[in-house]
């Protein structure tokens, strides 16, 4: 997964993390890897939805 992850930010993708979501499982932005940015789930909906591919887990 690491290994995924990293080839694919390093392939220009971009890393996206609810906002509410990491805030309900009690998730503080700091511990999240590098480069994921924490956005708007209406933001994050309009964006899977517009892409070609999503990769959610």
């Amino acid at each position: 997964m690491k290994k995924l992850v990293s080839d694919f930010v390093e392939l220009g993708g971009t890393i996206w993390v609810c906002g509410p979501c990491i805030k309900e499982r009690n998730i503080d932005p700091s511990e999240l890897i590098d480069g994921a940015e924490v956005t708007a789930a209406a933001q994050l909906n309009i964006a899977a939805l517009e892409a070609d591919a999503v990769f959610v887990y």
